[in-house]
């Protein structure tokens, strides 16, 4: 969740998403492109070869200026989990790599849950039953279960925290996987004071940041608060406060579908860009344009990430409105707890930590640390006298993207519109503005609904989170998504595009 007004552009080109790879065939199943899904290679026919991974990121990404061709993947044959302990094996960064539990539990647990639904798994609060959600407590769980549902044909979703989705109220006839590895893995400093930290995908993103503070390391305190998962953290590209998590990632441990093997992908692999990644843009064939041979999970699934940080317990405060929090200028240095300290009650105040009380739930209990879920409930009730609970908190955080324009449309922005530099997914400079900005300057006040007493309505913090005021369905926030996208549209030229996944929702 990026509150209103949060900024973190990247040096990179935005990944484009308008070719379809030459290794993907377009599935054969009818009915909506997110019940679509990768049609197994029947017996003897010909699979891509390993080495043509790069190949299919270069045609998903490629932009009409000519680019060098990346490296191709470190790939390894897929193989049987190894119980390893500390020390045992290491990644390329010295982090230990195990690829399973522990001898004594090494064959691990996957748990099948009954009667489901999205609305249970996501901050937003709404979407219909699943079919089959499992929740896999090992390397080769996660593997087994992506393997089989694409096998079997099935509509496949892997979430995270479920704070960057958003699923139709229909049942969802599919699998649903989330990854409940949660190990981070710390290496041996460097010479250069960098320390190379791994974490599971399944890993919620601000226990992992939390523990790097903990350890005194630079580098993602500005993004304490996000919720999710470690894994979701580099589909997405989070970022906030003056800080991207590309800025530290060294890399990612995936499985690919494709190719049914895993592959290591370093950042020219994953071509981050503004809340983009070579993994999020293979889930689609263009902007807002689903593929029906992947989506709504990418092709390659993350298993671990690898980031490099900085020893040191102080860092740069980036961004202005923490440092007013802070009492200091921005580019002052600031102890890494204090900046996230910071940033929780800065988050809290906008209504853009999540609802913490959403893991009291059988659901969700364990998926994140408690003394993480205590230091939210603090924040909250420090921002605002009561850490019950808030209906401002109940979304996907910021639903729309800071528009990305060319010369033209830039220049029909009013004078005051907010105008950044930005590089446009040709290659070319652009301008990126803010969403929040056109939705205040469009008409659409803190807490408007589309009707008197609506389910649904901004929050009446700041106008970029869609929230559920306690009764909502997807189709009440698609309705209001729509009314402020076509207004935003209407007044200014410029179409919101949303950054949640959208499952089975159209607007």
């Amino acid at each position: 969740m990026r509150a209103s007004g949060e900024s973190a552009s990247s040096p990179n080109a935005i990944p484009s998403v308008g070719l379809r790879s030459q290794l993907t065939s377009r599935a054969l199943r009818k009915g909506p492109a997110w019940h679509r899904h990768p049609r197994r290679p029947s017996l003897g026919s010909r699979r891509p070869s390993a080495n043509m991974v790069c190949t299919f990121l270069r045609a998903v990404h490629a932009t009409n200026s000519r680019r060098a061709r990346p490296p191709t993947p470190t790939q390894t044959p897929d193989k049987p989990a190894v119980a390893t302990h500390i020390g045992a094996a290491s990644n390329a960064f010295g982090v230990p790599t195990p690829l399973g539990k522990p001898a004594a539990s090494m064959a691990g647990m996957t748990t099948e849950h009954s009667t489901t639904t999205f609305a249970d798994l996501t901050t937003i609060g709404v979407g219909g039953p699943i079919r089959t959600f499992l929740t896999p407590d090992t390397r080769d769980g996660v593997i087994d279960a992506v393997r089989q549902a694409d096998a079997a044909g099935s509509p496949l979703s892997v979430i995270g925290g479920g704070s960057n989705l958003l699923a139709a109220d229909a049942p969802f006839d599919g699998v649903v996987v989330r990854d409940a590895r949660q190990d981070i893995r710390f290496g041996s400093p460097q010479a250069d004071d960098t320390v190379a930290v791994s974490a599971d995908a399944g890993c919620n993103w601000d226990d992992f940041v939390a523990e790097s503070v903990a350890h005194g390391l630079e580098g993602v305190e500005g993004l304490s608060g996000i919720p999710g998962t470690v894994g979701a953290s580099v589909v997405q590209n989070i970022g906030a406060y003056g800080q991207e998590v590309a800025s530290s990632v060294a890399q990612v441990e995936a499985w690919d579908r494709e190719e049914s093997r895993t592959v290591t992908l370093d950042p020219q692999h994953l071509r981050f860009g503004y809340r983009m990644s070579a993994l999020k843009a293979s889930m689609y064939d263009a902007p807002a344009q689903p593929s029906d041979r992947f989506f709504p999970t990418p092709r390659f699934v993350v298993l671990s990430v690898t980031l490099r940080l900085h020893r040191g317990a102080e860092g740069t405060v980036g961004y202005g409105q923490l440092a007013k929090a802070l009492g200091v200028e921005v580019g002052d240095r600031m102890p890494v707890a204090a900046i996230r300290d910071a940033v929780l009650k800065v988050r809290a105040a906008k209504g853009m930590l999540e609802d913490a009380h959403r893991y009291d739930i059988p659901l969700m209990a364990g998926a994140k640390r408690a003394d993480t879920v205590q230091a939210a409930l603090q924040a909250q009730r420090e921002a605002t006298g009561s850490d019950g609970p808030d209906f401002n908190r109940h979304s996907c955080g910021s639903f729309f993207m800071n528009p990305i324009l060319d010369d033209t449309q830039a220049a029909r922005l009013p004078q005051d519109a907010p105008r950044f530099p930005a590089v446009l997914p040709s290659g070319e400079s652009g301008t990126k503005t803010s969403a929040a900005w056109l939705i205040d300057h469009a008409g659409f006040h803190r807490g408007y609904a589309v009707a008197a007493g609506a389910p649904a309505s901004l929050s009446t913090l700041h106008t970029l989170a869609l929230t559920n005021r306690g009764s909502a369905r997807a189709a009440d926030i698609a309705e209001l998504a729509r009314t402020v996208r076509d207004g935003v549209e209407q007044a200014f030229g410029v179409r919101l595009v949303p950054e949640p996944v959208l499952v089975g929702v159209t607007f």
